[in-house]
C-alpha cells in the first residue's frame, strides 16, 4: 500500500464513504509500522460534492479532460500572441467543451445515485473554467483528486484583478482594428494607405460576441 494507491481509492469513492475508508487505511498503515504513510493518508481531505463530480468525470474519460486542458493552453498562447481570430475560435470551443463536460459530470453523478443541484452543476462548470487557466486547479482535476470547487476570475497565472479580461479584449480589438485598416472602404483608393475604412459590421459583431463570451466565462 502506498499513498497514490490509497488516494486513488479514496477520491474514487463518494464523499459519504471517504472518512470511513480513510480511517481504515490509516489504521492499516499504522499496523504495518509505516507512521509516515499513516500521517499522509490522514491528511487527505474529504472532497465536496462538486469536487467528487469532477473526479468522477476525470476518471470516466481522462482524454476529454486532457483535451480541455490543452484548449486552455492554446487560449493562453493565443492571448499572448494577441491573435484575435484564434481567440474567437478557441473561446467558442471552450464554451462548448465546458458545457458538454458539465452535463456529463451531472449524468455520472445521477448514475451513481446522487442527483446534483443546480448550484452544484454551476460549481462544476466554474471549476472546469478554473482548470483551463490555473495549473494549481488543473493538476488535481486531471488526476481525479480534487477536494473542493474552484473559481478563477482571470486567465493565466499572475493576471491582475479586476481587469482580468483587459488583455484578451485588447488582443481582440487589435486584431479587428488591423483587419479594418487593411480593408479598403467603398470610397478608399488603394494609393491612400493612411485612410481608415469604416468598421466592418461583421468583424465588430464577432469581436463583441467573443468579448461577451469571455466576460461570461470570467463571471461564472
Amino acid at each position: 500500500m502506498d499513498l497514490d494507491e490509497v488516494a486513488d481509492e479514496l477520491y474514487g469513492s463518494s464523499p459519504e464513504e471517504f472518512v470511513e475508508r480513510r480511517t481504515q487505511r490509516v489504521a492499516e498503515a499504522r499496523q504495518a509500522g509505516d507512521r509516515t504513510l499513516a500521517k499522509q493518508i490522514s491528511q487527505l481531505r474529504r472532497p465536496t460534492r462538486t469536487a467528487w463530480m469532477v473526479n468522477l468525470l476525470a476518471r470516466a474519460d481522462v482524454t476529454e479532460i486532457n483535451e480541455l486542458l490543452d484548449l486552455g493552453r492554446a487560449l493562453q498562447d493565443a492571448q499572448q500572441r494577441a491573435a484575435g481570430d484564434d481567440l474567437r475560435k478557441l473561446s467558442k470551443q471552450r464554451r462548448v467543451a465546458v458545457d458538454a463536460l458539465t452535463r456529463k459530470a451531472a449524468d455520472l453523478a445521477r448514475a451513481a445515485g446522487h442527483a446534483p443541484t443546480e448550484a452544484t452543476i454551476q460549481e462544476v462548470s466554474q471549476t472546469l473554467q478554473a482548470a483551463l487557466a490555473d495549473p494549481a486547479v488543473a493538476d488535481p482535476v486531471q488526476r481525479g483528486r480534487l477536494t473542493q470547487a474552484a473559481t478563477y476570475g482571470g486567465f493565466g497565472p499572475g493576471t491582475q484583478q479586476p481587469d482580468s479580461s483587459t488583455d484578451l479584449i485588447a488582443a481582440l480589438a487589435a486584431s479587428a482594428t488591423a483587419q479594418q485598416q487593411h480593408r479598403p472602404g467603398p470610397d478608399q483608393d488603394a494609393a491612400e494607405p493612411d485612410q481608415i475604412a469604416e468598421p466592418d459590421p461583421q468583424a465588430q459583431r464577432e469581436l463583441e460576441e467573443a468579448v461577451r463570451s469571455w466576460e461570461t466565462a470570467a463571471g461564472e
